[in-house]
C-alpha cells in the first residue's frame, strides 16, 4: 500500500508541475512521498534482510533526495527515475507475494 500510494503521489506532483496548477499540492504530495520513503527506510530489518536490506535503504535514500530537490526547486525533474524504480519495487513485492500465496503448502 506504501508503494500505491507513493506512486499515486508522484503521479499528481507530475501533474501539477506540468499544469502549474495549484503548487501546494505538489509540495504535500512530495513530503507525503518523503514520509512513506522514511517508514519503509524505519521498516527495513537489517539483521534479517543483509544485503538486501541495505541496497533497499540507499534506493530510499536517494528517491528521498530525488523528491527533496523537486520539492525545493519545484520542477519534476527526477521524479520519473523515482517513479520507475519505486514501480519496480512494487511489481517485486506482489510478484513474491503471489508466488507465496500460490506455494504449495
Amino acid at each position: 500500500m506504501l508503494y500505491d500510494r507513493l506512486l499515486l503521489g508522484l503521479d499528481r506532483s507530475v501533474a501539477v508541475f506540468e499544469t502549474g496548477d495549484d503548487p501546494g499540492s505538489a509540495h504535500a504530495e512530495l513530503v507525503r512521498g518523503q514520509l512513506i520513503l522514511d517508514e519503509l527506510r524505519f521498516s527495513l530489518n537489517h539483521e534479517a534482510g543483509g544485503e538486501i536490506a541495505t541496497n533497499l535503504r540507499d534506493l530510499y535514500d536517494y528517491c528521498y533526495e530525488i523528491l527533496v530537490k523537486a520539492n525545493v526547486e519545484k520542477s519534476g525533474d527526477g521524479l520519473a527515475t523515482v517513479r520507475q524504480i519505486i514501480g519496480e519495487l512494487r511489481e517485486a513485492w506482489y510478484e513474491g507475494v503471489e508466488q507465496a500465496v500460490g506455494a504449495p503448502s
